[in-house]
């Protein structure tokens, strides 16, 4: 007979993961334990965060480029972080 533990953690892997997958091995001896926890989007709209997340892996590639101090870059940066506290639901 599986443990409740043992049944979560098999559910759990079933689904995506957004990070890509996780590999939990069988327990040979002592205890599980679990913690689980759902984070929170400050952002509730999808298409928003989309966006946002586009906008922040594009300057990512800009700040490699171009460097940090380059001036559109912190321009794109400000624009950035403006639009987060524009949408943000705090």
């Amino acid at each position: 007979m599986r443990s409740p533990l043992q049944i979560v953690s098999r559910q759990f892997d079933r689904h995506a993961v957004a990070a890509g997958h996780r590999f939990v091995r069988p327990m040979m001896r002592g205890t599980q334990v679990a913690s689980f926890f759902e984070p929170q989007s400050m952002v509730r709209d999808t298409h928003a965060r989309s966006m946002i997340f586009d906008l922040d892996t594009a300057i990512q590639t800009l700040v490699e480029r171009l460097g940090r101090d380059d001036p559109e870059t912190v321009k794109l940066t400000g624009i950035y972080h403006n639009l987060i506290r524009y949408w943000a639901e705090v």
